[in-house]
């Protein structure tokens, strides 16, 4: 499947983060102090959502805020801080369709942000900081579609072991559903738990 998402980072004469994507309507130019306070905001209502007093739609409230938490959990983690960037997102995979369009923003934003700041890091820790990130967009990532993003190809997996199925398979996009996958991932979870025997269906 020829889709991909493209992330540059860049230095800027500035003082502050703007950002293209297509997602926006418009570039986003953003002091980082500003950054800082949204993105906690973000984590505090992703704390809320953990609680179950918010669901999960209710975290990400802005087209931008996956980026801008991203950035500030980055930066946090890898212990620098940055003056003017340029960040410039380019996908052409269909958004809200159930193909992976975050988890190949965030594989794409994390691998731009450790180059920029010359930093390398295991696989397996990397792939730990995109799966906490997109926990944000769906609630509680399985990690499948990022590491899907990260090797490509494509990846089949059965209670935990991951292996290529036959080469040749279809794909289709029936469009943009009317709930998000992490409202369907939570739905299912509140209501089908691993022990219920529907489960046992799936495995025969």
């Amino acid at each position: 499947i020829n889709r991909y998402t493209a992330t540059e980072i860049s230095e800027n004469q500035t003082s502050d983060v703007t950002l293209y994507s297509a997602l926006l309507s418009k570039p986003l130019q953003i002091s980082w102090k500003p950054l800082h306070a949204r993105a906690r905001t973000i984590a505090a209502r992703y704390q809320a959502f953990c609680q179950q007093q918010l669901t999960i739609e209710h975290v990400l409230q802005q087209p931008e805020d996956l980026v801008l938490y991203a950035l500030h959990y980055l930066c946090r983690t890898f212990k620098v801080a940055l003056a003017g960037l340029t960040i410039q997102i380019q996908s052409d995979l269909p958004v809200g369709s159930g193909l992976g369009s975050s988890a190949a923003l965030i594989v794409s934003l994390v691998h731009a942000f450790l180059n920029f700041i010359e930093h390398r890091i295991s696989d397996s820790e990397f792939l730990t900081h995109c799966l906490h990130l997109e926990n944000f967009q769906h609630g509680k990532s399985s990690g499948f579609d990022l590491e899907t993003s990260f090797y490509g190809g494509v990846r089949h997996r059965h209670r935990g072991a991951i292996s290529l199925p036959l080469s040749t398979f279809y794909l289709i996009n029936t469009g943009k559903p009317t709930v998000s996958t992490g409202m369907c991932v939570e739905f299912v979870r509140a209501h089908y738990p691993e022990t219920h025997p529907l489960w046992a269906q799936f495995q025969t």
